[in-house]
């Protein structure tokens, strides 16, 4: 039965998040684009990761991962619970030093049931909606992978 309504969930979606795409024009684009289908997870995202994203569009995708995949512990405004607050009164991000460092320890601990199962996609876009509902970038900084070790944390 579990299994049912898991998969009953990734196909709503699935038909969500295709029909909230962009139109294909866009995809055909001059940038690079990464698309990935979960088969761990009860999302499917697609995001770039290079040229034309920003944060905050990248972190649209990341809380719908967030909330499926790190609310339970960490909460679902962020503040805590089981894992500790990632954005408010309590987070102490800084000590991962940079965004690049924030995305090493989360790809390869997070989730604490299941460390290293999300996408490296998923995990970007979980670093994008935490780093910016924690204000450690502007939504409108563009999101450039490449460019994550630059990011200091507060």
């Amino acid at each position: 039965m579990k299994k049912l309504s898991i998969l009953l969930i990734v196909g709503v979606v699935l038909i969500f998040v295709i029909s909230c795409s962009s139109s294909p024009s866009s995809s055909t684009s001059s940038t690079s684009t990464i698309s990935t289908t979960s088969t761990t997870s009860t999302t499917s995202t697609t995001s770039t990761t290079s040229g034309g994203a920003t944060f905050q569009s990248v972190a649209n995708l990341g809380q719908t991962v967030f909330s499926a995949n790190c609310a339970t512990c960490h909460g679902a405004t962020g503040g805590g619970g089981v894992g500790p607050a990632l954005w408010g009164s309590g987070a102490a991000l800084a000590k991962y030093t940079t965004a690049q460092g924030l995305l090493n320890k989360m790809a390869t601990t997070m989730p604490q049931s299941s460390p290293g199962s999300l996408t490296h996609e998923q995990y970007l876009d979980v670093l994008a909606y935490v780093m910016v509902q924690g204000n450690q970038v502007t939504g409108s900084t563009a999101f450039v992978e490449s460019g994550l070790s630059g990011i200091t944390l507060k």
